[in-house]
């Protein structure tokens, strides 16, 4: 990616998050086009539980570049970890993320903004990290790409 991230620059936040339904629509459409017609969160939450030894006793799980918070949600809801982290480098999506996490008060999971080249916990502190259309949005994804815990 050449020059400033575009989804991190407030004077485009309007434009690229300000109508919540063309996001949404631009995300769903995503989705169907990425996963052949299953929600990405689904796949997720499905893949974590297919590959994981203790998906049923999982302690923190950190969703990287967590966007308005779909699967950050998902992934409390139906693997019921003891806390899911969501984490976003723009402000706009972490506010809709909250304001959305708001209508499920049971469930465990909090959102925090900022950059998922420079996690704000240690390696060894989470059991799960997912990053689902976020790459694209790196000026370095080889450097997620050779993360390991």
């Amino acid at each position: 990616m050449s020059g400033a991230n575009p989804f991190l620059d407030p004077s485009r936040q309007a434009e690229l998050y300000g109508h919540a339904s063309r996001l949404a629509g631009r995300s769903n459409a995503l989705m169907r086009a990425k996963t052949s017609g299953r929600p990405v969160p689904d796949t997720i939450v499905r893949l974590v539980r297919a590959h994981h030894e203790r998906a049923d006793e999982l302690g923190l799980v950190l969703d990287l570049g967590c966007g308005r918070g779909t699967s950050s949600l998902a992934l409390a809801q139906q693997l019921r970890p003891q806390r899911v982290l969501g984490l976003d480098a723009a402000p706009a999506l972490i506010e809709q993320a909250l304001h959305r996490a708001q209508r499920l008060p049971d469930v465990p999971v909090s959102f925090l903004m900022g950059n998922f080249h420079q996690l704000p916990l240690p390696a060894q502190s989470f059991d799960v990290a997912v990053a689902a259309f976020c790459l694209y949005h790196s000026p370095h994804p080889q450097k997620l790409l050779s993360f390991r815990r």
